[in-house]
């Protein structure tokens, strides 16, 4: 039986990891897993949200260098911004402060969509579900996002320092590189690296150069060792 990557259940379609318009306008080989219906994104616009939240985001930055990949992606996301507003906003980030921030609608998960695309590189890399990852329960943080309508400038920056004191934390040690290098996603759009902890393994997502996500999952002792024996995957 073809079972979902993220579930189990029985899978009647495919998942891309990451979502396939990241990379409009590139030649690339999309890393596809199969995927029940209930855990393909493709069909909403949680994937559309994400993306052009973080498009919009770099478009009104001054510190992020914009690379001709990078504004690929921003002409080609350009086009469906209508099909989002109702999802992505601009809030005031202070509302004492000239400052603004992209906000997602809270309907929107962002840290279940960070899950599932590590489920979905473990699922690619081992050709295997395995019912004792604990992708529900893992750990996602990050140093982007931002509660919105914050009141104190001094909110703001606890909850950054925090963000930036895990960030820390989470690079001491040595990094693995990504298994998906065949498949050529630029670096500039999308890159992951992991490592192995004990019975753990952490993900580090980087979209645009720019936004870092993390996610720690505790992972059993079969699909650790697939992990360590297979040095690539080219499927």
């Amino acid at each position: 039986m073809k079972r979902c990557y993220y579930c189990g259940k029985m899978a009647n379609s495919k998942e891309h990891l990451p979502p396939k318009q990241m990379f409009k306008g590139f030649n690339v080989i999309n890393v596809t897993v199969k995927s029940c219906n209930e855990h393909n994104s493709s069909k909403s616009f949680e994937d559309d949200s994400i993306i052009k939240s973080m498009i919009m985001a770099i478009e009104k930055s001054i510190d992020i260098v914009k690379t001709p990949e990078i504004e690929i992606s921003i002409n080609n996301a350009n086009k469906k911004y209508n099909q989002v507003k109702n999802k992505v906003t601009e809030e005031k980030l202070f509302y004492d402060k000239d400052n603004n921030i992209i906000c997602l609608d809270y309907s929107i998960d962002l840290n279940k969509w960070i899950k599932k695309l590590s489920a979905g590189m473990v699922y690619y890399k081992t050709k295997y579900f395995d019912e004792y990852n604990k992708y529900d329960d893992s750990k996602v943080f990050e140093r982007n996002s931002f509660t919105k309508n914050k009141k104190y400038y001094s909110d703001y920056l606890d909850e950054r320092r925090i963000k930036l004191d895990l960030e820390r934390l989470s690079e001491y040690g040595e990094w693995k590189d990504s298994w998906i290098l065949k498949n050529n996603y630029p670096e500039n759009i999308y890159f992951f690296k992991y490592r192995i902890i004990k019975s753990h393994i952490l993900f580090k997502h980087v979209f645009y150069k720019s936004f870092v996500f993390y996610n720690l999952i505790e992972i059993s002792e079969v699909t650790k060792e697939k992990i360590i024996e297979r040095k690539s995957n080219s499927a």
